[in-house]
């Protein structure tokens, strides 16, 4: 249990506060601890109640002083009351690995736009955009899947940005590090989370690969 005391002694519920632990698990077998949360609950009065909520980034202190509070909520509990929850965040004191997700949907896009479409353009109607009505088609668009890698990266302290390659074609690494020209970066995003700074990059595959006239890092 924490030193902190939050509010005022005299309310009628008392302060609580809870450890969570949390864990990476690799492969569906083993996992390792990647840190922890400590929650904070207390009862304030509603007049005092901003001034009592630390800025984000605040370190809990002893005995957790590497949790720093990345949430903060207050709600109504009674008349002239207010429940104040924080959430103070830790990693453990090695950097966690670097992960990868991927994830995959679908978009409906013209049919001029189908592989087998050339195939076919003896009967479609370029003026009108609609087949031939001799060509016994009626379809306009097919459905064509998309993939989105994402890859996460953990630094002690804040990492340079990547927004200067948005747009370009640049790998992924990891397990995709074979398919050098089939991923452009569309997204980089930098954030604290507890005492590790999380660079989170993705990616969008093309099957057939991006053209490097267009899609190359000047």
């Amino acid at each position: 249990m924490a030193s902190h005391n939050y509010g005022d002694s005299n309310l009628p519920v008392t302060q609580s506060t809870r450890v969570r632990r949390t864990a990476n698990t690799s492969n569906g077998t083993s996992s390792t601890l990647t840190g922890f949360t400590v929650e904070v609950v207390f009862i304030s009065d509603s007049s005092a109640a901003d001034s009592l909520i630390p800025s984000l980034g605040s370190s809990y202190g002893s005995p957790y002083s590497n949790a720093l509070l990345t949430e903060s909520e207050k709600e109504p509990y009674k008349v002239g009351l207010t429940r104040i929850t924080l959430i103070y965040t830790a990693q453990s004191d090695s950097t966690p690995p670097t992960s990868y997700s991927e994830s995959s949907s679908q978009i409906s896009a013209p049919i001029q736009e189908h592989p087998n479409f050339l195939d076919f353009a003896d009967k479609w109607d370029d003026e009108n955009q609609r087949w031939l009505a001799s060509s016994g088609k009626t379809i306009l668009s097919y459905i064509r899947g998309s993939t989105q890698i994402v890859r996460r990266e953990y630094f002690s302290s804040m990492p340079s940005s990547d927004r200067g390659n948005i747009g370009y074609i640049e790998n992924p690494g990891g397990p995709y590090t074979g398919d050098s020209d089939k991923f452009i970066l569309v997204g980089s995003n930098i954030s604290l989370q507890g005492s590790f700074w999380v660079k989170e990059n993705t990616y969008l595959y093309s099957q057939d690969g991006w053209d490097s006239d267009f899609y190359s890092s000047p």
